[in-house]
């Protein structure tokens, strides 16, 4: 299987993928998944239609008074559902927001410390910030002002520092603001050094920063000086840098490009850069657009417009695994960005929330999608490569205690086939780097019953 950053293989992996996933449709709702279970929709259609002929936006979670909720942003504002028991969940709270109804098509959400904030990229707006301890009977709303800006794209929360992130803030490309006080935020610094940031993800003050045109990296430790530290400005498969999103090991970030058809990117960040290594798609149509996607465990759980919410197993991040699916958007591909559009999977119970943008709020069980992969990729070991980083002579060892009949081949990060060898038998491979330039590279062995795989990197 050769190993590609571009949209080379699609035709081959839409076959893989139809081959081996089953169809399942739920009766009451006609949506059709893969072990994901629905607990829980909620639509208002008393809820104004906005422009793009939608209701809703943003989804996000959060844990209060040792309860789960759930908050979606609607044309209304926000709406706040008690999702302990999912067989149960109800509407806690609902308030409107500081601008309502046709003109409204973002709203986004973050909390910190007992603290719910939610902006509105349409306006003039305000920032909000609830206080969540009322919970579970409403919510408190304690600030309400366009002081600091009158409407923000989305926002983010670096939780080491209390600090509030948000982007595309009136003429500003990015404002940090201080929450030391969280119903009390104070402007750090405006940051225009890089083009609009659409999205940001920032931990212990390194931000990740979507800009569209492009990734950028910076240490934001002072954040009226803060330092660059990469960017990833052309790529293989480049559309709209529209999001992405951090494992807990710091060492793969995920980022969706919001254009058609264009694929998810996993990226190896453990090193000095981006570096692409694999790339998915939900593998539905040549149109399918990825809005949004978040790392929890070995998983990624990605919403796309017209495909609904999509799993993969990433514990491999060269050979990504589809998990589980469940379609909310049934009408066939459109040309406009309709369906889901935000998924929040970081609740303690491991329920799973998403909203729709024409069809509301979603709350599934997703056990089956991330139980038995071992199962699935138990046939997949990592090869031991020495030197790594090399400069001339290469080994390659791997278990291969049967004696199979192993193809080796060798890509480079644009997914081009550099060297094969077939006909292996041994456990040990010696090689030359001859012609292959610096760079990094991914090695795959290949028998009738395993696939072993590794990162090679020459200096």
């Amino acid at each position: 299987m050769q190993i590609r950053s571009g949209s080379e293989t699609k035709p081959m992996k839409k076959l893989i993928i139809l081959c081996l996933l089953y169809l399942v449709a739920s009766p009451a709702f006609t949506q059709v998944s893969l072990n994901v279970n629905l607990l829980y929709q909620w639509n208002d259609t008393n809820i104004t239609i906005n422009f793009r002929d939608a209701r809703y936006s943003d989804v996000w979670g959060f844990v209060q008074n040792g309860r789960e909720y759930a908050a979606i942003g609607s044309t209304y504002g926000v709406h706040v559902f008690d999702v302990t028991n999912p067989s149960t969940t109800y509407q806690a709270d609902s308030v409107a927001g500081a601008v309502q109804g046709f003109t409204v098509n973002h709203r986004d959400y973050k909390d910190y410390d007992g603290y719910l904030y939610a902006v509105c990229d349409e306006g003039p707006s305000t920032l909000q910030i609830f206080d969540l301890s009322f919970l579970p009977d409403s919510i408190s709303k304690v600030y309400d002002s366009d002081s600091l800006f009158f409407k923000t794209h989305t926002i983010f929360i670096d939780t080491s520092s209390a600090r509030l992130y948000a982007c595309g803030t009136n003429s500003n490309a990015l404002s940090i603001y201080s929450i030391a006080n969280p119903s009390s935020p104070q402007l750090l610094s405006h940051y225009n050094g890089v083009p609009y940031v659409h999205d940001i993800f920032v931990r212990n003050d390194t931000a990740y920063m979507n800009c569209g045109t492009g990734l950028y990296v910076a240490d934001f430790q002072n954040p009226s000086s803060p330092i660059p530290l990469n960017s990833l400005t052309a790529y293989a498969d480049q559309g709209y840098n529209h999001s992405g999103w951090l494992n807990t090991a710091g060492d793969v970030y995920v980022f969706c490009d919001e254009t058609y058809g264009k694929e998810v990117k996993v990226c190896d960040v453990s090193i000095l850069g981006v570096q692409i290594q694999s790339t998915l798609s939900s593998g539905v149509s040549d149109s399918s657009v990825a809005h949004n996607a978040f790392i929890k465990d070995d998983f990624v759980y990605i919403d796309y417009y017209n495909d609904g919410l999509q799993i993969f197993d990433i514990s491999n991040p060269l050979f990504p695994v589809k998990t589980g699916y469940y379609d909310t958007f049934l009408p066939l591909q459109e040309d406009d960005f309709r369906g889901a559009w935000g998924v929040y999977p970081f609740l303690p119970s491991g329920t799973v929330l998403l909203s729709d943008r024409n069809t509301g709020l979603y709350v599934f069980d997703v056990s089956q999608a991330i139980v038995g992969v071992s199962e699935i990729k138990n046939d997949v070991k990592n090869i031991s490569i020495y030197p790594n980083p090399s400069i001339d002579n290469i080994s390659i060892a791997f278990e291969n205690s049967e004696k199979e009949n192993f193809t080796l081949s060798i890509t480079n990060i644009e997914g081009q086939l550099v060297k094969t060898i077939e006909n292996i038998y041994s456990n040990k491979i010696e090689l030359k780097r001859g012609n292959l330039a610096s760079g990094v590279y991914f090695v795959q062995l290949q028998s009738a019953k395993k696939t072993l795989v590794g990162k090679l990197i020459i200096e």
